[in-house]
């Protein structure tokens, strides 16, 4: 796992030495950080849920959830670069969505951390669901501000120059 998010680190490192300034030259670099990081963010959801679920039976849900922080973190910073520090219109409040859903994560993270060996199992199952009750209707906001982001860019042909 450690070698994994090392190499993820350092590909992210690259993304942003080779975007000089955080500005995004060229809008076939840009459309493609998009895709990879809209990628990543679904990802980062329906990968996790499935195997929490029961749908997907390979692997320990405690390597799943460390894939899920790291391509949840991942997604966002792609995103980042993808706008070229440009936080207008729906973009902005899309960035803003991100933001929000990656701070509710680290919560979560540290709430999982924290409550499993210190809290009542009910009582710390009440507290996740809690969280659970913020978080995931956050990122569903966020998926439907996907949505109509991509769709927009499509509609309006704004895609290539």
């Amino acid at each position: 796992f450690k070698t994994f998010l090392a190499i993820v680190t350092s590909l992210l490192l690259i993304f942003a030495v080779w975007s000089i300034n955080y500005q995004i030259k060229s809008i076939i670099f840009a459309l493609i950080l998009g895709i990879i990081g809209t990628v990543l963010i679904f990802a980062t959801e329906f990968v996790y849920s499935y195997r929490k679920s029961g749908l997907v039976k390979q692997g320990k849900l405690k390597n799943w959830l460390k894939a899920h922080i790291v391509i949840g973190i991942a997604g966002p910073v792609i995103i980042v670069w993808h706008s070229g520090l440009n936080f207008h219109g729906v973009g902005g409040w899309l960035m803003l969505l991100t933001a929000i859903a990656l701070v509710s994560g680290f919560v979560g993270r540290y709430l999982y951390r924290r409550i499993s060996g210190s809290l009542t199992r009910d009582r710390a199952k009440a507290l996740m669901a809690g969280w659970r009750l913020f978080h995931i209707p956050l990122t569903f906001a966020l998926f439907v501000g996907i949505l109509i982001h991509v769709s927009s860019i499509l509609y309006y042909g704004r895609v290539l120059p």
